[in-house]
């Protein structure tokens, strides 16, 4: 009896232990959207890219065109996506680059290994990429990386290297995390 009172206060306080040292999945930003049930297209958007490595590039209808390479080895700091064009979002931020010359709004952001980055600039309007669309409810990943389109001119992507890093592109005003 002594012996089954023990062991349930035993395993009672490794259930107590475990429980305050378990890992807490990191909340995405607000505005991210959840990308776990969108449709993975990625074969659809693989294309050949230089020096042998593959890539995966995509538009989305509203204009704006990104694209991450596919490495043979993955590391944390061998994927980097960008998107370029006419981000949605980025008009109010400052112009920083000094591109301040053009009749388009434009914008850029990218995350690799850490921190993303959205910026704004000005430039000539952008011819169409020639990319195949990606629609709402699609998602392309491949190691580290994770892009999808969500309803409402949505673009998120994510990098999991060195943590959880990325932008949203939307809108009603993107941001980077």
């Amino acid at each position: 009896m002594y012996v089954m009172r023990s062991m349930r206060g035993l395993a009672s306080a490794a259930l107590l232990f475990s429980a305050t040292i378990a890992p807490v999945a990191a909340a995405q930003p607000p505005g991210f959207p959840d990308l776990s049930g969108f449709s993975d297209v990625t074969s659809s958007f693989t294309t050949p890219g230089g020096h042998g490595n593959p890539g995966v590039n995509f538009s989305t209808a509203d204009g704006v065109n990104c694209g991450f390479g596919k490495p043979p080895q993955v590391t944390p700091d061998s994927q980097l996506v960008q998107c370029f064009g006419t981000l949605p979002g980025v008009q109010n931020l400052p112009i920083t680059n000094g591109n301040t010359q053009g009749a388009c709004d434009l914008g850029g952001a990218q995350v690799a290994g850490g921190p993303g980055d959205v910026w704004h600039y000005k430039g000539n309007c952008p011819a169409p990429s020639g990319n195949k669309i990606l629609n709402p409810g699609q998602k392309v990943y491949y190691g580290n990386i994770t892009c999808g389109v969500a309803p409402g001119g949505v673009t998120a992507c994510q990098s999991t290297a060195n943590g959880e890093h990325g932008f949203v592109l939307q809108p009603s005003g993107s941001s980077a995390f």
